[in-house]
């Protein structure tokens, strides 16, 4: 038997997200305010996910070997997600 690809409507009409990677501490102080207001609005969510927890992190823990890497995913104007991860330079040890 063989498979078909079916067209799935739609159920809104939002743009697709656009997604823009930070990689300096710098880059993340202009999207403060929209990430403090996403947070406003997920339940459910945990410390780790917070800007509050996330930059000072970055600064004290990344450390010279570590680099932010955040994702952040807009609807048009409006940051929609984010996704704090970190770059790391080195091994974590011998194999």
């Amino acid at each position: 038997m063989k498979a078909t690809q079916e067209k799935i409507p739609r159920c809104h009409t939002e743009p697709e997200p656009k997604v823009r990677w930070i990689t300096r501490i710098e880059e993340l102080e202009p999207v403060r305010e929209d990430w403090l207001r996403l947070e406003t609005s997920v339940r459910g969510r945990t410390i780790f996910s917070s800007y509050d927890y996330a930059v000072p992190w970055y600064r004290n823990y990344g450390g010279p070997r570590g680099k932010p890497l955040v994702g952040l995913a807009r609807l048009g104007d409006r940051l929609a997600g984010v996704a704090a991860c970190a770059v790391w330079d080195g091994t974590l040890g011998r194999v």
